[in-house]
């Protein structure tokens, strides 16, 4: 009964975000490249971002074809679905994973996860990689290793999302080695390891030229290097991202890796949390890969609990439908941006093109613009850097405006909707 009710309760908050309004950048920007891919059946090319003349490369493509498949079958609606679709697997895949109440406890702690239900349905490119990392980690973790079921996950997260693909079945076997003291299962992880790594090292040098300089050098290289700063450099940025967010199973976690008995499941974390760290640029999404691992050593240490009171996670998850059915999911959210809200009625038709300026760009508005209301968003740092007087409208930062050839119609919270 428990399993049932951790995938109740892990459905429920997953879905409870959905009753407010969400902004989210990334999922936004992934959207509208799915969009891209759906309409012109070009499954290798993203196409353009929002306001920028140069085709996406920060990720390999593959990540969004579950998305692109998703808006060609049943429209930009599903896309939330198919994340939470993600997500609800990877929380599966500890239910069976590991034994008894471990399982249940595991799942339930990734479950309760802020972070992890927080954007779990969110078409980003996180749900899969998780769901794929997790496997992988999964199929390695057991009594009896299979490797190469646990490289082919691994090839399909590093084609979602690179390196960090490839650390959870990295780490699993690194630790295995040491509890085992063998060199062959050293070996065989590394080999495993390195031909997950080949099917995303092929495409890229492969792929036409602008995938090596967008992907492997403006995107790989400049964070290892530090070239990017989006996020943190500070060399304690994953420990830290991970110490603010994993809760409520941290001390769990930590408990657990003071029993001889997680020794191979503490190291694996020990080592997938040093691998997080090496990057020179830490971004808090990065770290996502490691929850599930988390979460097995943390169950590990709560089974024992979850027999000795097993009404606890049918009452949660009771809890969890009743509070996902009544919309108090939207509390967790942030304010809804201006364009769904007090500007919604100025807006111009789709496909308009709309100036956004700011400065620092705000690519939430600008990206936000693109995936709901369809419009053409044009980024600008002033207010007569628009590209030409076609541009008839404008979102304006407040303290960037000033009367001139654009007019002001509108201005709520900090922004000026203005026409010319």
């Amino acid at each position: 009964m428990n399993r049932a009710a951790v995938l109740v309760l892990a459905g429920a908050l997953l879905a409870a975000p959905w009753a407010g309004h969400i902004d989210d950048t990334d999922a936004q920007l992934y959207q509208v490249l799915a969009r891209n891919m759906a309409a012109t059946h070009r499954w290798l090319e993203p196409g353009l971002p929002p306001s920028s003349a140069r085709p996406f490369r920060e990720h390999l493509p593959f990540g969004l074809w579950p998305y692109a498949a998703a808006v060609r079958a049943a429209g930009e609606r599903a896309l939330p679905w198919i994340a939470a679709a993600f997500s609800l697997l990877t929380v599966a895949a500890l239910l069976v994973a590991a034994p008894g109440a471990s399982g249940a406890a595991a799942a339930l702690v990734l479950a309760t996860t802020e972070t992890f239900f927080l954007y779990g349905g969110r078409s980003r490119l996180d749900p899969p990689l998780v769901f794929f990392t997790t496997l992988s980690f999964l199929l390695v973790q057991g009594s009896r290793p299979r490797w190469a079921a646990a490289g082919a996950m691994a090839a399909l997260a590093a084609l979602i999302k690179g390196p960090f693909g490839l650390l959870p079945l990295a780490s699993m076997a690194a630790a295995r080695a040491i509890c085992e003291r063998s060199w062959s299962t050293l070996a065989r992880g590394a080999a495993a390891t390195l031909a997950a790594a080949l099917p995303a090292a092929l495409f890229v040098f492969l792929a036409e030229p602008s995938w090596r300089e967008g992907y492997l050098h403006g995107q790989l290289l400049a964070s290892a290097s530090g070239a990017r700063t989006e996020g943190t450099t500070a060399w304690w940025g994953a420990l830290a991202g991970v110490a603010g967010r994993f809760w409520p199973g941290l001390p769990f976690a930590l408990l657990a890796a003071t029993q001889r008995r997680n020794r191979m499941l503490a190291i694996a974390c020990g080592l997938l949390l040093l691998g997080l760290s090496l990057p020179a640029r830490k971004v808090w999404n990065h770290q996502l890969v490691a929850y599930p691992v988390l979460a097995l050593l943390a169950g590990a240490w709560l089974a024992p609990f979850l027999e000795r009171w097993p009404r606890v996670v049918p009452a949660l998850a009771g809890i969890a439908a009743i509070a996902s059915a009544l919309g108090l999911g939207a509390r967790l959210l942030r304010p809804p941006c201006v364009a769904s809200q007090e500007f919604a009625a100025l807006l111009p038709p789709p496909g308009t093109q709309v100036l956004v300026v700011s400065a620092p760009t705000d690519w939430r508005t600008l990206v936000g613009l693109a995936a709901e209301q369809r419009l053409a968003p044009v980024k600008a740092s002033a207010l007569d850097d628009a590209p030409a007087p076609s541009v008839r409208f404008a979102l304006v930062a407040e303290p960037l405006f000033h009367p001139g050839s654009f007019r002001e119609v509108g201005r709520a919270r900090g922004w000026v909707f203005a026409v010319r």
